[in-house]
C-alpha cells in the first residue's frame, strides 16, 4: 500500500495546469472506469488560511503571553503581511527575531518588541520566498555551495 499526499495552491493551479490534468487522470483511474480492483480512495481536502484571531492566539502562545490582547499589535502586523498562511507566519516571526525586532528580554524574562505596527510591517518581507532566500543568504558560503550541489542529487 502507498499513500500519496499532494499539496498545491489552488489559486496558482488552473484547469490547464499539468498538475490538474494529472489529478483528473488519477481520479478517473481510481474512481471511474468500473474498476473493481482499485479502492476508491482519492480524496480532496481544501485548507484555508487561519483567521486573525487564530494567528493572534498562535503568536500569544509562541511568545508565552497569557492574554492575546498583549500581542494584538504584533499579530495585526503579521496577519497583514501573511494573510493567515501559517508557514509565512512562522517565517515572519523568525525574520523579526533574526532582525532583533522581536527579542527575549532576559532581564524581564519575556518576549518584547519595541516598534509600532507600521514599523513592524516594514521589517517583514512581503514574500515568503524572499524570506527563505534571505535566510539562505545568511548561511556561510560553504553551506550555500553545499546546498547548490545537493540540489542536483536525485531523490530516487
Amino acid at each position: 500500500n502507498i499513500m500519496l499526499i499532494c499539496a498545491y495552491r489552488s489559486n496558482e493551479v488552473d484547469a490547464d495546469h499539468s498538475f490538474t490534468k494529472l489529478m483528473e487522470n488519477v481520479i478517473q483511474t481510481r474512481n471511474g472506469n468500473n474498476c473493481t480492483t482499485l479502492p476508491k480512495s482519492v480524496a480532496r481536502m481544501n485548507l484555508f488560511s487561519l483567521s486573525p484571531e487564530a494567528i493572534t492566539k498562535y503568536i500569544a502562545e509562541a511568545v508565552k503571553q497569557e492574554e492575546a490582547e498583549g500581542v494584538a499589535e504584533l499579530a495585526e502586523a503579521v496577519y497583514a503581511k501573511t494573510m493567515g498562511n501559517i508557514f509565512f507566519v512562522m517565517q515572519a516571526l523568525e525574520e523579526l527575531v533574526r532582525k532583533n525586532i522581536l527579542f527575549y528580554d532576559v532581564m524581564c524574562f519575556e518576549w518584547r518588541w519595541v516598534v509600532s505596527k507600521i514599523e513592524l510591517a516594514n521589517y517583514m518581507s512581503n514574500d515568503v520566498v524572499a524570506t527563505v532566500k534571505g535566510k539562505m543568504r545568511e548561511l556561510s558560503v560553504d553551506i550555500q555551495n553545499l546546498l547548490v550541489v545537493m540540489a542536483y542529487i536525485p531523490s530516487t
